[in-house]
């Protein structure tokens, strides 16, 4: 069937929801949710008359608490904020609660990779944006998942990890 419903948290201005409502070919519900309404108006402006043929429907509200119902998305999506929230474990842990069993989740942002740490260049990109000193949070993803994939993007330094969502942890025998 593909991916029929898609959120994505912490859209911004939409920047991202643009590409995602057109890359998704069976895509017919997409949800965007930021905590920011005039933020979120520049998404809604931006999105509305590009997508025609799919359900948009947005929510302004804190990552920490989505107010989406258990498993209700095919896919979840999230780049760029996570080194913004207090505590990065409690939205990523919602992204996997109103993700379907079997569906994928995506989250992405700023980290430099071990390689880099203590380099000049790190230094640098440290000194103009703090949230580059920030780690990849393999730590922060819960334990009911399968299929995780992390790479640098962007320059090789913005991670990008995605994953399944599985029923339950591995049970161990």
């Amino acid at each position: 069937a593909g991916c029929e419903s898609v959120l994505e948290v912490g859209c911004g201005t939409g920047r991202d929801s643009i590409r995602l409502v057109n890359a998704l070919k069976s895509l017919q519900t997409f949800h965007y949710q930021d905590i920011s309404m005039p933020i979120l108006n520049k998404a809604i402006t931006k999105i509305e008359n590009l997508c025609p043929h799919v359900d948009l429907r947005y929510h302004c509200s804190n990552a920490h608490k989505l107010p989406y119902q258990d498993s209700q998305f095919d896919a979840t999506y999230h780049f760029g904020g996570l080194n913004t929230f207090d505590d990065r474990k409690a939205p990523v842990s919602e992204m996997h609660r109103v993700t379907k069993d079997g569906g994928v989740i995506v989250i992405g942002d700023e980290s430099i990779p071990p390689w880099y740490r203590g380099t000049e260049f790190s230094e640098l990109l440290i000194n103009s944006n703090p949230h580059y000193d920030f780690e990849i949070p393999l730590d922060d993803l819960p334990s009911a998942i399968s299929d995780v994939e992390a790479k640098w993007i962007i320059g090789g330094v913005f991670y990008s990890i995605s994953f399944i969502k599985n029923e339950s942890a591995p049970n161990a025998d």
